[in-house]
């Protein structure tokens, strides 16, 4: 079982040399579920169409990822490879798609069933991580042209009832 269609793939892109065939977009999207089975073995028991472990099927997440990935591999391909001063659209695809496996790995983001359950973890989250049971509170600059706006030092209570 394929982690998407052909069809979902053919959505997210057009083609150069107008239609790409259905062999080739398979081929890519195993390439592409290869790679994502790579990335997130850490993570989640893969590959995520294994009925034995993923009963309920492959989480949408996975599926669009898949698509977007085998997306920009045609991309790529077709449209980046060899043309010097040509746009980067694939390899920011692949920027992209690279980006939201590190949040799924990171535990910044999750994976959910087509039936709304959560796709239970494997790995354990980084420490301090959204998902790692700590409390987590992202670090953010509090400083406009190294001026401090505020600070959590200087909050006093001044009112006294």
């Amino acid at each position: 079982m394929a982690y998407c269609k052909k069809e979902d793939v053919k959505a997210l892109t057009t083609f150069k040399r107008g239609e790409i065939s259905d062999p080739q977009v398979e081929s890519i999207i195993g390439k592409a579920k290869a790679d994502i089975d790579a990335s997130l073995s850490t993570m989640y028991n893969t590959p995520f169409d294994n009925v034995a472990v993923h009963p309920k099927g492959v989480p949408e997440k996975i599926r669009w990822l898949t698509a977007e990935k085998a997306a920009c591999i045609i991309h790529f391909r077709e449209y980046d490879e060899g043309e010097p001063n040509q746009t980067d659209y694939g390899k920011n695809c692949h920027d992209r798609v690279e980006a939201q496996l590190k949040q799924l790995r990171e535990c910044a983001a999750g994976l959910i069933y087509p039936d709304g359950t959560e796709v239970p973890r494997i790995g354990d989250c980084p420490q301090n991580s959204p998902g790692s049971g700590t409390a987590y509170v992202p670090i953010m600059s509090n400083t406009i042209n190294g001026a401090a706006i505020f600070s959590l030092d200087d909050i006093t209570d001044t009112e006294t009832d």
